[in-house]
């Protein structure tokens, strides 16, 4: 803004106060919503303001200047001429959440209203009912976590039933309960344990219509109030959910019913183990027909999102699920209306069915509406309330005053860089000055300027500071208060969990959502029995530990730090034991095995490996080059019975064992040629018989034949001619007579006898006789 823009502005301002209802207020800021995501106009619209600490253009200033507790909160329309209705859900030093109903939202435009604070003595004016109201069809609004401990969370709607933490075995929570950060302030958190027929310490749930403290047994509700009665406006249930694991089929977000089981039962749930929610509604005891869902897989665990589901009007009500502002199904017709009854069994968290069970995760921001809201309506929900929402922006701040700092209270870190403190002027300054007249070490101030820079190096105590100038040829004066803080280092990361290999885990975690008064710069994992064993991270939600000994059981920790150090621990993971392959076996043997049933066979021997590394041994196998010889062997054994040899052929045999992890590696070869003939590749012939003349040794004699010999007789028992080879040693595998006697002279046609023997450890033996013809 221009020198002449700003003068116009204030002095608009300026003759405007008198008819405005803040005009005594010392600051606004102008905050903008971005409806570009409608196609349509809404009314009456709670608009989701959230103020951090992170920076002016966050609300800074606002959380550190207005009253305790946002008491002198204000809002207004666009001139600041009409107020507006608002309600603070939540207000801290580090976050607020505010509510606010805007009149009226153009469809894909923007609207404008104002944001004032700074008027001493104001008393808080937060009223929910007037955001939320019946009329404009809101029926429960809960703000969960918005009370201590397991106190009834209150319903924004005036008079309407609240929501307190239950549980139908036990305690709800843990010990001390404390309601943890959500998506909008706190949130609630179901555990989800035990089924309605056996509910155990962990059956939490959220009693929306019994008084606190009710118990009656566990299918038993006394609801009075008539809220749930009457739907035939239509009905909208909208919810914001990070879920957990299922641990029991069928686990409820939303039960309005009536005794056990199907009784004029409205309710969103997510049926057994799929990754999913459904509607169901029943007419007296008859279910609706088709059932309306998100598609199966579409449900995250362990992430906030956010589910809208809207049932219309009419004997066959148009039923839509919507999941972070996006339909994901419907419309889908149900084959019957919403029953209008006095539903006494109303709960989140807990079901109507005997055999069901208690919904697991956190639940934030339900809503309950006596109206289908459409899905520009829906999706503006989801653009608004989103944590890293781009749809509502806060302006600059405005000042009525001749001369304002924007932080009154400014909180500086130690050696930390900080955003000027730069003074709103109406008119030119002159003669700026500063009382003390020395900041904290580190700071300092512009007596030409009047900004407040620098980077302190000191922790210093709050002190007030008086800041006069000339302005307009008038004297201008403010107070600011300076304080330098070592500041907080961030909350616990969760959900730490680790997975092992060899002498190494791999660790992996969430983020604490608290990150203290400064970003995260880094995290140190350790493991909790030996801390010399640990890992870093400058960020990045993951490192490995290395160095650990294989087989030894650990458990970690994870802490987050930033400038101001490092924070809590982390609570400890579950063990995790380190492991590997196995080594490789040693001194290996091989056999070969001779004898009848021995037939390719052969004895494997070898000692096991030195390490398991961490995993016992399951298996060892046997392997061998070229292939087709192999064993197995289950320990403590460690011989096995090699099987597929080929006689005559060198082979190349290793072992290797198998744990959990996978398979080690491969033990030093054995090489080893067995003995025998091939079968198949010895051939006898005798050259020119009548019939053909074939000869097969047998199976078990194969691997031990050392020779084997050919002879030819006549008739009358003169041997003519013989011949013999050395299978395992001849290149030749073949016996041939070409019909010549020992003396190289042919014989003459007729009748001849062959014989063939083996010889086998140094013993000659005939095998067979045969009578063969010459032509």
């Amino acid at each position: 803004m221009n020198k002449l823009s700003g003068l116009l502005a204030v002095s608009v301002f300026v003759g405007l106060s008198m008819a405005q209802p803040y005009a005594t207020w010392s600051r606004y800021r102008t905050v903008t919503v971005n409806a570009s995501v409608t196609a349509s106009a809404l009314t009456n619209y709670p608009v989701l303001v959230r103020l951090a600490n992170t920076g002016i253009s966050a609300g800074s200033n606002v959380l550190t200047d207005a009253l305790p507790n946002g008491a002198d909160i204000r809002f207004t329309d666009s001139t600041g001429l009409n107020s507006l209705s608002y309600e603070i859900d939540s207000w801290s030093s580090t976050g607020a959440a505010i509510w606010v109903r805007v009149p009226s939202i153009p469809a894909g435009g923007t609207a404008k209203i104002r944001m004032y604070w700074g008027k001493a003595g104001s008393t808080p004016a937060s009223n929910p009912g007037s955001v939320f109201d019946s009329a404009s069809g809101f029926v429960g609004v809960w703000h969960l976590g918005n009370a201590s401990g397991v106190a009834a969370r209150p319903n924004a709607i005036t008079g309407a039933p609240a929501a307190t933490p239950a549980n139908d075995a036990g305690t709800f929570g843990v010990s001390g309960y404390t309601a943890p950060p959500g998506m909008i302030g706190n949130a609630d958190d179901l555990r989800g344990t035990g089924s309605r027929s056996g509910p155990d310490v962990g059956s939490d749930y959220l009693n929306i219509g019994s008084p606190a403290g009710f118990v009656a047994g566990t299918y038993v509700g006394t609801n009075t109030s008539t809220a749930y009665n009457d739907f035939t406006g239509g009905l909208t249930y909208s919810y914001w959910v990070k879920a957990r694991t299922v641990n029991v089929a069928y686990t409820y977000v939303l039960e309005l019913g009536n005794t056990s089981g199907c009784s004029d039962n409205i309710q969103v749930f997510r049926p057994a183990s799929d990754n999913r929610y459904r509607w169901e509604n029943c007419n007296g005891t008859s279910s609706g027909g088709t059932t309306s869902q998100t598609v199966n897989g579409s449900l995250v665990n362990d992430q906030w999102e956010f589910y809208t589901v809207t049932a219309g009007t009419g004997a066959t009500p148009a039923v839509s699920f919507f999941r972070n502002g996006v339909r994901v199904n419907g419309p889908t017709n149900r084959t019957q209306p919403i029953s209008n009854a006095l539903r006494t069994n109303t709960w989140i968290g807990k079901s109507n069915y005997d055999v069901d069970g208690y919904f697991n995760g956190m639940i934030d921001e339900p809503r309950i509406s006596r109206v289908a809201r459409d899905s520009n309506w829906v999706k503006m929900d989801f653009a608004t309330q989103r944590s890293d929402s781009s749809a509502v922006a806060l302006g600059a701040t405005v000042s009525s005053k001749a001369l304002f700092y924007p932080t009154k209270n400014a909180v500086y870190l130690i050696n930390d860089s900080t955003a000027n403190n730069t003074p709103v002027l109406t008119g030119a300054a002159t003669g700026w000055s500063i009382v003390p007249s020395t900041l904290p070490a580190g700071l300092t101030f512009s007596t030409s300027t009047g900004v407040i820079s620098g980077k302190p190096t000191a922790v210093t105590a709050a002190t007030q500071f008086i800041v006069s100038a000339t302005v307009g040829g008038n004297p201008a004066v403010d107070t600011i208060t300076i304080a330098v803080s070592a500041g907080t280092p961030p909350a616990a990361p969760t959900a730490l969990t680790g997975v092992g290999t060899s002498r190494q885990v791999a660790l992996t975690w969430i983020a604490p959502v608290v990150t203290g008064t400064s970003p995260i710069t880094g995290y140190k994992a350790m493991a909790v029995s030996d801390s010399a064993k640990f890992c870093t991270t400058a960020g990045t939600l993951t490192c490995t530990i290395t160095g650990l000994t294989n087989g030894t059981a650990y458990t970690f920790t994870v802490r987050a730090s930033n400038s101001a150090g490092a924070g809590a621990s982390s609570a400890a993971s579950a063990a995790v034991t380190p492991a590997g392959v196995p080594g490789a076996p040693t001194n290996v043997t091989i056999t070969q095995l001779s004898g009848a049933g021995a037939t390719g066979t052969a004895t494997m021997t070898w000692t096991a490996p030195a390490s398991d590394s961490g995993s016992a041994i399951t298996n060892y196998f046997a392997s061998s080059t070229p292939s087709g010889a192999a064993c197995a062997a289950t320990p403590p054994t460690t011989t096995c019975t090699v099987t597929g040899l080929v006689y005559g052929t060198a082979y190349a045999v290793s072992v290797y064992a198998v744990n959990g992890i996978g398979s080690g590696p491969l033990s030093a070869a054995k090489n080893i040629t067995t003995t025998g003939i091939r079968p198949g590749s010895l051939m006898i012939r005798v050259s020119g018989s009548v019939k053909p003349f074939t000869f097969r040794i047998p199976d078990e004699a194969l691997q031990s034949t050392e020779k084997v010999t050919m002879s030819i007789s006549d008739i009358w028992g003169r041997t003519l001619w013989s011949g013999s080879i050395l299978p395992n040693t001849d290149k030749a595998k073949e016996i041939t007579w070409n019909g010549k006697a020992s003396n190289g002279a042919y014989v003459s046609a007729g009748m001849y006898v062959v014989k063939i023997a083996t010889t086998q450890a140094g013993v000659t033996t005939e095998f067979t006789e045969k009578a063969v013809k010459l032509k």
